[in-house]
């Protein structure tokens, strides 16, 4: 069994006691790897207490924990940034990133996942990490830089659109990248709330039986698109239509951002219409799901991949979404209604919906082909692909 180390990005733990969409899905994979050990798994962190209680349900992973200061942390990152931007030297990405590393370097592994972060610190640790073991994880666009190539052995990236950006800048021999699509626990999200407990939900945030619920739910950040969605509204003219906003800036942290309250400020112009419930957990959010009619992915920028249309689709949630980057390679024209990503957007958005509305036929088909494509990105699935990619470059 070939033993595996994860380097996780600081400031937020795993177990994602915090939430983080990279932190979720490492937990992800090592409570697969629990169910059917594949590995032997180490994971290193950042400490929190709740995180290293939950821990100890797990048996066949080994939690190593690295205490930082979250406000030091953030000083640090812009002294890195200007000293990246201006001095083209490279530190490491963050404080307890490099108390990882130094952990690491004591014990062996055959392979070292990099977890997102800043690759262009990997020349700093190109003395600490071996360079035939490393595995850079890319779940977003990372800044392509040619000469960190010779700084890590394999590519592994969330989808072809985050592939293909790292390629654009790159001379690494194309078998050197891999894909390993994002997942979930799709059973969390097929769970359905009882009648009863439906209605008190929506009665609880000041919906009726009969309203029919747009869902939102990530983070609450300009390259989402939710003041394009809350303007939808102003194109449809039933009252019974109403907008369900789950989120905020920084999954659980307590933050409120300008973005944000100019979002808490648009949905105070639409009374009843809205109701914005801020950061909800993983767990809980399929109570939510459960209540909404239609969700939309109003996605302003490329996402890199974007978990949270097969969330929707495991719900069961009719869906409407901009398609952009790489979500198309999640979904396709079967299971959602794509709209164009353009200063028409909101009455976009708006069409849809009443479509999918005043067609049941349409929301029936949605669902079905949504429930079905979302199988693929099962979590257990997650486990079988890193199994594949490993033994495809351990040959």
């Amino acid at each position: 069994m070939q033993k595996i180390a994860i380097l996780c990005p600081s400031t937020k733990p795993v177990p994602a006691v915090r939430g983080g969409a990279v932190e979720t899905i490492i937990e992800g994979l090592i409570t697969q790897n629990e169910k059917t050990p594949k590995f032997e798994i180490t994971v290193f962190s950042e400490y929190e207490k709740e995180a290293e209680i939950k821990s100890k349900k797990f048996k066949n992973t080994t939690f190593v924990y690295v205490r930082t200061n979250i406000k030091i942390e953030r000083i640090y990152y812009l002294f890195y940034r200007f000293v990246k931007k201006i001095f083209k030297i490279a530190l490491p990405d963050n404080l307890a990133r490099n108390k990882m590393v130094k952990e690491i370097m004591v014990n062996d592994y055959d392979w070292i996942l990099f977890e997102a972060g800043e690759v262009f610190s990997l020349k700093y640790y190109k003395n600490k990490l071996p360079k035939e073991k490393l595995l850079v994880h890319a779940h977003g666009m990372i800044t392509p830089i040619p000469d960190v190539d010779q700084y890590f052995s394999y590519y592994i990236s969330i989808s072809e659109f985050v592939q293909r950006y790292w390629k654009k800048s790159s001379n690494r021999p194309s078998n050197t990248y891999k894909i390993w699509k994002n997942c979930i626990y799709t059973e969390k999200f097929q769970r359905k709330l009882e009648k009863d407990k439906s209605i008190l939900l929506r009665k609880r945030l000041g919906f009726s039986e009969n309203d029919y619920i747009i869902i939102f739910t990530g983070r609450i950040i300009p390259e989402k698109g939710v003041l394009e969605l809350i303007n939808a509204l102003n194109f449809i003219n039933d009252d019974s239509i109403k907008l369900l906003i789950i989120g905020s800036a920084n999954f659980a942290d307590k933050t409120s951002s300008t973005y944000e309250k100019k979002v808490y400020n648009q949905v105070q112009k639409f009374g009843s219409r809205v109701k914005f419930t801020g950061y909800i957990s993983n767990e809980e959010l399929y109570k939510y799901y459960s209540i909404a009619s239609v969700a939309v992915v109003p996605s302003m920028w490329d996402e890199p991949a974007g978990l949270v249309v097969v969330e929707a689709m495991a719900a069961g949630v009719p869906l409407i979404t901009t398609g952009s980057g790489g979500i198309q390679e999640y979904v396709n024209e079967n299971a959602a209604l794509f709209v164009e990503r353009n200063d028409s957007i909101s009455s976009a958005i708006a069409q849809a919906i009443i479509k999918i509305k005043n067609s049941p036929e349409l929301a029936q088909r949605l669902r079905k082909n949504g429930y079905k494509v979302a199988e693929e990105y099962d979590m257990e699935n997650y486990l079988l692909r890193f199994e594949e990619i490993i033994h495809e470059i351990s040959i």
